[in-house]
């Protein structure tokens, strides 16, 4: 297994075809609520492109393997109208994403979803909407600079 290695510039290229692609689509966001840690730097390059408030959540599903020890889960209040865009750096389990999508779901918030990285499952817990690289399952890890 290959570990990818994505540097500042391509990040940042990504990110901002995101954001076009989502200005092409004529897509009215309230706000992007970036997910830290691995959200916050995309959150910030997308919040600035698409001119949007940037909300930040210390937030990483229980129930993954991943690092939770530093996480407090508590996701910021959102009262605007418009739909939510919600920015990670991957989507591997899917269940941080889930869970923040059903949170603000169930307070009848539209809610988006963009990452870098999705791992391809067979049966995700949630599907990205926005993603630079769909990546096989069994790939190596996915060192962000910022790691």
């Amino acid at each position: 297994m290959n570990n990818l290695k994505p540097t500042y510039e391509e990040i940042d290229k990504a990110v901002r075809q995101m954001a076009a692609l989502i200005k092409d689509l004529e897509m009215e966001f309230g706000a992007v609520l970036a997910l830290a840690r691995g959200g916050l730097i995309p959150g910030v390059i997308l919040s600035k492109a698409l001119s949007l408030p940037l909300m930040v959540a210390n937030y990483s599903s229980k129930r993954g393997n991943g690092d939770d020890q530093d996480h407090d889960n508590v996701l910021p209040v959102y009262e605007n109208k418009k739909p939510l865009l919600v920015v990670d750096d991957i989507c591997d389990t899917g269940r941080t994403l889930r869970e923040v999508v059903d949170f603000y779901s169930s307070k009848n918030v539209s809610v988006y979803t963009a990452v870098l990285h999705f791992k391809n499952i067979n049966v995700p817990p949630i599907f990205p909407d926005f993603r630079w690289q769909t990546i096989p399952r069994d790939s190596g890890w996915v060192i962000y600079p910022w790691e």
